[in-house]
């Protein structure tokens, strides 16, 4: 049994700017963490600061998941099973190499890993810490899968969606920590999911506005008056402008204001192999940044992970794709 969600007004359309914003996102990690790995290994360096910017990656990337996701699905019926397969074969396939290759270099050095990464590790359930760090986010995406194939079998997506936004919003205003699922950060898949009916009938626009209170509302909570809680907290807020500015970009797109170059698209299409990779070379590479001072090594660095997380992309990922099907029950391409 499938429950869609309502047709798009129009036919669909490319969506290159999305493929741009991915792929900006991409980099913007990928510079983080090298910028932070040069500052702590190759002496102190300037403006590193700004590269902080690159928190807001991950919360783009949350924001573009759940506008995808009501893209893929909207006006179609998509069964939970075949909704559950295509988003599992998506994130699972180009990830178990890399995480499942982590968990044994860990089980090699460590001698033992706990039952909790060990889980968390393989099936990305949030029970434990992944041994691929960067897969903390994919533990996030899953638990939101699961919620939108659970909203697509019972029909009642939309009362789930308010719940599950409430929830969310009683726990932050509590102050209560949450579980994978329920953080604050969470409310950015919903985020997305309004941002795409903003998109498709622009007269919608309540859930947008009370996501974007939501994000809001969490970084005055979060802040607390004290610098620590204002860093924990302007990503999510950099999050709700960027949901209420996405409908704005993909119609300026369809108008012709905007046009994305090639190379953005094929970053964006490589943007999840890119986030998934780039930290392995920037571990194995840690040692020569003593000899190659940052001045060297932070653009050296960068473009070899960068290169690195395209090469996964075009030998691994792709391929890996290809062989299996996007649906139960057919043949792959």
């Amino acid at each position: 049994m499938s429950h869609s969600l309502p047709a798009p007004a129009a036919a669909p359309a490319p969506l290159a700017v999305v493929q741009a914003v991915r792929a900006l996102a991409a980099l913007a990690v990928l510079v983080f963490h090298t910028a932070h790995a040069a500052d702590k290994h190759a002496g102190p360096m300037p403006l590193v600061s700004w590269t902080e910017l690159g928190l807001v990656g991950v919360d783009v990337f949350f924001v573009l998941s759940g506008f995808i996701i009501a893209y893929v699905t909207a006006g179609r019926e998509i069964g939970w099973r075949d909704f559950a397969w295509a988003r599992l074969r998506r994130i699972f396939l180009p990830y178990w190499p890399l995480g499942l290759g982590m968990l044994a270099l860990l089980g090699v050095r460590l001698q033992e890993i706990g039952i909790g990464t060990l889980i968390a590790s393989v099936t990305l359930l949030p029970l434990g810490k992944p041994a691929l760090n960067v897969a903390w986010t994919l533990q996030h995406e899953v638990v939101f899968y699961a919620a939108f194939a659970l909203g697509l079998a019972s029909g009642w997506w939309r009362t789930g969606l308010a719940l599950w936004l409430g929830a969310i919003a009683v726990l932050a205003a509590a102050g209560t920590p949450a579980p994978i699922g329920l953080q604050p950060i969470d409310a950015e898949f919903i985020m997305g999911l309004a941002a795409w009916a903003t998109w498709r009938d622009g007269r919608r626009q309540v859930m947008l506005l009370a996501s974007a209170g939501l994000a809001l509302a969490g970084l005055l909570l979060l802040a607390g008056g004290d610098a620590a809680g204002i860093e924990r907290g302007w990503p999510m807020g950099c999050a709700a402008l960027f949901a209420a500015g996405l409908p704005w970009l993909l119609r300026a797109e369809a108008a012709g204001v905007i046009r994305t170059p090639h190379g953005l698209r094929f970053l964006g299409d490589a943007s999840y192999a890119i986030y998934l990779a780039h930290g392995v070379p920037l571990v194995l590479l840690a040692p020569l940044w003593a000899d190659l001072g940052w001045p060297v090594g932070f653009p050296l660095i960068t473009l070899t992970c960068l290169a690195a997380g395209i090469g996964y992309h075009l030998l691994v990922e792709r391929p890996l794709l290809a062989r299996v099907p996007k649906r139960l029950g057919t043949a792959a391409p």
